[in-house]
């Protein structure tokens, strides 16, 4: 019950985030300067005045004024859409869905640059989630229209054993017509949790103690003897924690030369390291890095499907990766989806979206001493004896 009121909980979190991100974008769009009341309109009706003393220019004037309203037309923003982006992520040991709500906040018109509100929410199969709030600015600023951008995100975790992680994330992407290129740098907050504990214990070493007690009984001396096993074992203590990795991934890209219509396809190559953050395991292979590819296909702008390799297993417990996702435009302006492959400010940023996490080991050692009865008995070692002492 408690788990099921902490997703509730999350969820009503993710909620309430996509809800601010829409109140800000439907704000944004609300106080947008209406191009009507520009100064070069204004200037160009004023004639009306002179109509009187000069027919002929009153006559023109109506005529300049139709050109004019066509370009204010054309200075109209490309896109004020919000775009939704579902999809799903599966590998060997790994399914996991995705929701991504990139918001449009400010338009910048004279440098042709947005920002953005993305929030993004994962749920894997394993119990685990993942909850990301970001900033992301995009400018087209390269030539025949390419967009370089750059973002910053908050990403938290909770885990299949009940605990929570946070990071911070920076990235930076370049999107042209046939080469992109992106990176990213994840650091999480500077600490492990205890997820669980483990004890083994090995026998160091063995032997027998034998004690003895001699006591007469009337003339007869006897011997009791008790025999122990005495064993001393070393106790390994293990404290198993979850341990948040720092690294970064970055990828590079080509647009493949495929003339068919409506659809292109890119493939990527790419390199991710991750390393421990702060404290100290008992654990060789926390460090985690190597080579991944990527292979990209878009159809019609709003469904991708992407093939992923890693060079090992280490990253996503599987070393390939199998994903698709379908962007769905929210706005007055959708329809521009439907007219090929032409706008990518609105596209869903690439990133890792986890905390990367792995299992860190803290061991300790303690000799412990047992000792268990092996046997006794009692004993006549001396019969009709006289005893005596310095009295008798």
């Amino acid at each position: 019950m408690k788990q099921l009121v902490n997703r509730i909980e999350r969820m009503m979190g993710i909620m309430v985030a996509v809800l601010i991100g829409c109140t800000l974008h439907s704000f944004s769009q609300e106080v947008k300067p209406s191009p009507v009341v520009k100064p070069e309109t204004a200037a160009k009706a004023a004639p009306e005045k002179k109509a009187v003393v000069a027919p002929a220019k009153a006559v023109v004037a109506p005529a300049k004024a139709k050109p004019e309203a066509k370009a204010v037309e054309a200075e109209k923003p490309e896109s004020d859409t919000a775009t939704l982006t579902t999809g799903i992520w599966t590998g060997e040991n790994y399914f996991e869905g995705r929701l991504d709500a990139l918001l449009p906040l400010l338009n910048w018109s004279a440098v042709d640059g947005k920002l953005f509100f993305d929030g993004r929410g994962a749920w894997a199969d394993e119990g685990e989630e993942e909850f990301n709030a970001g900033l992301v600015y995009r400018q087209r600023c390269l030539p025949n229209g390419g967009i370089l951008g750059v973002n910053t995100f908050y990403d938290s975790r909770w885990t299949k054993d009940g605990a929570q992680f946070n990071q911070w994330g920076l990235g930076a992407e370049a999107l042209t017509k046939w080469v992109d290129l992106r990176a990213n740098y994840y650091l999480p907050e500077n600490k492990s949790e205890k997820v669980g504990t483990d004890e083994s214990v090995t026998l160091e070493k063995s032997n027998y103690k034998t004690e003895y007690e001699q006591y007469a009984v009337n003339s007869d001396l006897h011997e009791k003897w008790v025999r122990s096993l005495e064993e001393y074992w070393n106790k390994d203590v293990y404290n198993i924690y979850s341990v948040p990795l720092k690294g970064y991934d970055a990828e590079i890209g080509v647009k493949l030369p495929l003339n068919i219509k409506n659809f292109e396809s890119r493939l990527f190559i790419g390199y991710y390291d991750f390393e421990q953050r702060g404290g100290h395991f008992d654990t060789p292979d926390v460090d985690i890095s190597g080579l991944k590819g990527r292979f990209e296909v878009r159809g019609w702008n709003r469904l991708i499907v992407d093939a992923e390799v890693y060079e090992d297993e280490d990253l996503f417990d599987s070393k390939f990766m199998l994903s698709a996702r379908y962007r769905v435009p929210i706005g007055k302006d959708g329809p521009h989806f439907d007219e090929g492959i032409t706008d990518r400010m609105g596209e869903m940023v690439m990133r890792d979206p986890h905390v990367q996490l792995r299992p860190g080991v803290d061991a300790s050692r303690s000799l412990v001493h047992t000792s268990k009865p092996a046997g006794s008995g009692d004993s006549v070692v001396l019969s009709d004896a006289i005893f005596v002492n310095a009295d008798n």
